[in-house]
């Protein structure tokens, strides 16, 4: 699914009108904020129970205590974790002290956050060659993953769905909408406890099916407060040239000082720092934020 870390009723809110964009050309802007965000950062920002389509991810083993994913993206909820032995190389175990393959014991391993240490040993050597069950990405995690079942179709045009029980899920949260044939990834809006009515904004073209009643909607928990703000100034960026804002008035989204999302608001910056540019988003204090969540220009001596 496509990665989400603002959605449109929050860029209105910041002060962009979309309202010449069609509901798909809203969620492309949406989309793209995120792949320059992923780019800029080498790390991504919704949970990820997966790769490639998969249900667990690769991570490089070196042969000593420590693992972890290739560009160092916080590892969370891990429930399994396996050596892959056709991607493991033995010759620098002559005793077998890194065992063969398969699934190993997770009470000797201790999640670091963007490592994996396993206590007392080392892991096995090899590319790519430990299998993780597990959910990958910069999120302010839940507890648990939380899941529910939907009672109501989600179509092109739907802005709710409607939860067996909506215990748990809140404002602000990533959630994925997982039908037989059709997903779909939104940001939670509003949530009616007394009737479990979760709202988002509307798909558009985004969905090609309907996603039934009794899809699962699930959520990781949501993107750090930044990421939303560098995203929602992403936009900005690209509605720079077309004068897209809200009043008609030439904008320049280095200017953007004050966001609203769900029921409140909040200062970004003062007026000395809009005015410094740099290298990386034209902004110093957004430039900030790209190097805070940004993989590690050194690796780990592992």
């Amino acid at each position: 699914m496509a990665r989400v870390y603002t959605t449109p009723t929050w860029l209105t809110a910041a002060g962009y009108d979309l309202t010449s964009l069609s509901t798909g050309a809203q969620w492309e802007l949406v989309h793209a904020a995120a792949l320059l965000v992923d780019g800029l950062t080498e790390q991504f920002f919704n949970g990820e129970p997966g790769e490639n389509g998969e249900d667990y991810w690769y991570l490089d083993g070196a042969g000593r205590e420590l693992a972890c994913h290739r560009t160092m993206v916080p590892i969370n909820f891990l429930t399994a974790i396996e050596v892959v032995g056709s991607r493991t190389n033995y010759r620098w175990d002559p005793i077998g002290s890194y065992g063969s393959s398969g699934a190993l014991d997770l009470t000797y391993v201790v999640n670091r956050g963007r490592v994996l240490e396993r206590v007392n040993s080392v892991w096995p050597t090899g590319p790519r060659n430990l299998q993780a069950t597990a959910v990958l990405g910069w999120i302010e995690a839940l507890p648990d993953v939380l899941s529910a079942l939907s009672t109501t179709t989600v179509d092109s045009t739907s802005t709710t769905v409607t939860l067996v029980d909506s215990a748990g899920f809140k404002v602000r949260q990533v959630l994925d909408l997982i039908g037989a044939n059709e997903t779909a990834r939104v940001i939670i809006i509003a949530i009616d406890r007394g009737t479990h009515v979760v709202t988002f904004d509307a798909l558009g073209d985004q969905i090609a099916e309907d996603i039934e009643i009794g899809a699962t909607v699930r959520t990781y928990g949501t993107m750090p407060h930044p990421i939303v703000r560098l995203a929602n100034f992403l936009v900005g960026k690209m509605l720079e040239s077309e004068d897209q804002v809200s009043d008609g008035t030439s904008f320049d989204p280095s200017r953007l000082k004050r966001e609203a999302t769900d029921d409140y608001e909040y200062e970004m910056f003062a007026d000395e720092i809009s005015a410094a540019r740099s290298a990386l988003t034209g902004h110093t204090f957004f430039d900030t934020i790209v190097r805070n969540f940004s993989r590690p220009t050194r690796p780990i001596l592992i």
